[in-house]
């Protein structure tokens, strides 16, 4: 399995195969605050979105999800999250579960659905890319205590091996 992402406008290109080790290239980063984060625009009233605004020190509203996950893997950017909504598809997500886990990084879903290399077109997934497990795991626990305390039904949170996209483990003590 490998991951391809191509940026047309400057012609960067990021790649990585599953059994290949690369040098970590993410920011490192593992706290939430002060987090330089990219995010798409909130859906409804936004509770997520606003609560990752509130701890971040940066935020930037996406322009290709593909690209912005590979932004995190190559360190611009700290973490790459969609706060909740489930608009990603796996094309948005699947070159992303490669790179960024081989740059150091995961991909997680807030709601617990787990990446599926399929060609079902249906299934959506609430990404979060980020640069270490410890701040992928601090967003989704951000953004899912945020749609609780505004009413949002969210899933009961899953087992730790249905909750994650990519093959990383969670912190110690994580979700």
């Amino acid at each position: 399995t490998e991951g391809l992402t191509h940026w047309f406008a400057d012609g960067r290109r990021w790649w990585a195969h599953v059994d290949q080790p690369i040098a970590p290239t993410t920011s490192g980063r593992t706290e939430l605050d002060g987090a330089l984060l990219s995010m798409i625009r909130p859906k409804g009233d936004g509770a997520g979105f606003m609560a990752l605004a509130g701890r971040a020190s940066r935020i930037r509203v996406l322009g290709s999800s593909s690209i912005e996950a590979a932004l995190v893997g190559d360190g611009v950017l700290d973490a790459f999250v969609d706060a909740g909504s489930r608009t990603h598809r796996l094309v948005d997500l699947a070159a992303a579960a490669v790179i960024v886990e081989r740059a150091g990084g995961v991909v997680l879903d807030v709601h617990g659905t787990p990446i599926a290399f399929t060609t079902e077109v249906d299934t959506r997934w609430s990404g979060v890319v980020a640069a270490t497990p410890e701040l992928g795991w601090a967003i989704v626990d951000e953004v899912r205590s945020a749609l609780v305390e505004e009413g949002t039904h969210v899933v009961d949170k899953p087992a730790i091996d249905n909750h994650r996209l990519s093959s990383r483990q969670p912190p110690t003590g994580g979700a």
